[in-house]
């Protein structure tokens, strides 16, 4: 059987159990993992995927790293390999239930134009493929639900759209506690950094308008301070009181009052870059959120360099 990388990754063992299970090991350089995989038939068409992965490593860095990243991130990760053959293997059953139907033969042996074959696999990758569709035929009475006949291709109903068979949302999120954390708490932060954005982009606003103020109008912008420091000293008053708190809030947000604005300028570059970084991690989370409900396509691994 084919190895991951042509071999460079290292040795790998691979166990199959008929009729639904299967054991990966790969013994790396720098790590080991093993996979475990049941494959349950759900009805036709349809299978729910138990899946167990286990990696060493052999250096404490990666461990902590992987032992500090939220369970839900792993899931996530894990959704890119599933989608490389989603779409392949939805069509590719219907296709292949429709030729057996036909009275076609499962078979790794021969060539192209040698007999009515469901399909052509000499590749070693194969080699399991070919074993599980052996003990089906001789063992499985061609499957859970019955051999491939008229009756299970209409079973396995209209195709799926490539929308539906990138759902990641219905297949996985909506059932996994994991996940619906994650989610909850990237749609949190997505919140967050929006408000962020509108409060630091208001501010930089008004910074600026301090900075335009004062470098046009000097003489105004002093009787102003002035103003605000004759209420400060001011008898009582909620008018007072008022007025003192906004001198102070427009102090701490636009800087001391600068006669040629550039202090108060200087805040406004500060508080627009503040808006845009908000902006950019809100971007970044709203795309993280899109991974909770749909696949990426085409999928990554399945591009050419």
């Amino acid at each position: 059987m084919s190895r991951p990388r042509a071999g460079k990754l290292g040795p790998q063992s691979t166990t199959y159990t008929a009729p639904a299970f299967m054991r990966n090991r790969l013994d790396g350089k720098d790590f080991s993992s093993l996979t475990v995989v049941y494959a349950v038939p759900s009805r036709p068409g349809r299978c729910r995927l138990i899946n167990r992965n286990i990696i060493k490593f052999k250096n404490a860095l990666p461990a902590t790293f992987f032992r500090l990243m939220p369970r839900w991130a792993g899931h996530l990760g894990g959704h890119v390999l599933l989608e490389d053959d989603q779409i392949f293997l939805h069509l590719g059953e219907e296709e292949i239930a429709r030729r057996r139907a036909a009275g076609m033969s499962h078979s790794q042996a021969g060539r192209r134009g040698m007999g009515e074959r469901v399909c052509y696999m000499p590749s070693t990758a194969d080699t399991y493929v070919v074993a599980f569709n052996r003990w089906l035929s001789k063992y499985g009475d061609g499957g859970p639900f019955g051999a491939a006949d008229a009756g299970f291709v209409e079973a396995i109903g209209a195709r799926l759209s490539r929308q539906q068979l990138l759902d990641r949302y219905s297949q996985h999120t909506e059932g996994c506690a994991s996940c619906q954390k994650g989610l909850k708490q990237v749609e949190a932060a997505r919140a967050a950094a929006a408000a962020v954005t509108v409060a630091a982009g208001a501010l930089a606003v008004f910074c600026a308008a301090v900075a335009a103020a004062a470098a046009t109008a000097p003489a105004a912008a002093t009787g102003a301070a002035a103003a605000a420091a004759a209420a400060a000293t001011a008898p009582g008053g909620a008018v007072a009181a008022l007025g003192v708190a906004l001198a102070q809030v427009a102090a701490a947000v636009a800087g001391p009052h600068d006669a040629s604005g550039a202090g108060h300028m200087l805040r406004a570059v500060v508080w627009a870059a503040v808006a845009l970084a908000a902006a950019l991690a809100g971007s970044r989370l709203e795309e993280l959120r899109r991974r909770f409900y749909e696949g990426v396509y085409p999928p990554p691994r399945n591009l050419k360099d």
